[in-house]
């Protein structure tokens, strides 16, 4: 009886510690499992940190990236402005020689000569020519304006190039029906 006594004693402490020992295999697992989950959750909020700062740097880049392009459009209209002559009576004095291309008849001048007229703060000093230049107009510009921008945008000119005090402008050579009128 003792034996049988000792071996359900060994068989109780034998339960006692498997129990013992699910319950520490338990525990670890729900350990690891805490652990793996507190982790994953550490992943995730770096990675959404991660996300946020690229996306922060995107934006930085972006604007950077406009601002620049901003900058260079401001510096080539800049060198745009400056490389189109601009004509101030105070640097170029008051009085500007329009030359107009020999090719451009009589009445192309004339009807040149009345839309000048039309433009504001100029004034028409006297025309002339000669066979080399062809017809020459000289203007006085009473405040300071885009002359050559001006004559650029009138419909009966072609090309306008400027040089100092002079001012070269090609007309547009009359249609059928333009000439047919100035006949």
């Amino acid at each position: 009886m003792r034996q049988g006594k000792a071996e359900a004693k060994a068989k109780k402490e034998a339960k006692k510690l498997l129990a013992k020992a699910k319950k520490e295999a338990e525990r670890k697992a729900r350990e690891r499992a805490k652990r793996e989950a507190e982790e994953a959750k550490e992943a995730k909020k770096a990675e959404a940190k991660a996300r946020k700062e690229a996306e922060r740097e995107v934006k930085e880049r972006a604007k950077r990236e406009a601002e620049e392009a901003k900058e260079a459009k401001k510096a080539e209209a800049k060198t745009k402005k400056e490389a189109e002559p601009h004509i101030e009576p105070e640097i170029y004095g008051e009085n500007i020689r329009l030359v107009i291309s020999p090719s451009a008849g009589f009445e192309q001048v004339a009807q040149f000569k009345e839309q000048m007229e039309g433009v504001e703060s100029v004034s028409i000093v006297m025309t002339g020519g000669s066979a080399d230049e062809g017809s020459i107009i000289v203007i006085s510009v009473q405040k300071s304006l885009e002359l050559v921008h001006i004559l650029g945008e009138m419909p009966m000119v072609e090309d306008v190039h400027a040089k100092g005090k002079t001012i070269t402008v090609m007309l547009r050579a009359p249609s059928i029906k333009e000439e047919n009128k100035l006949v």
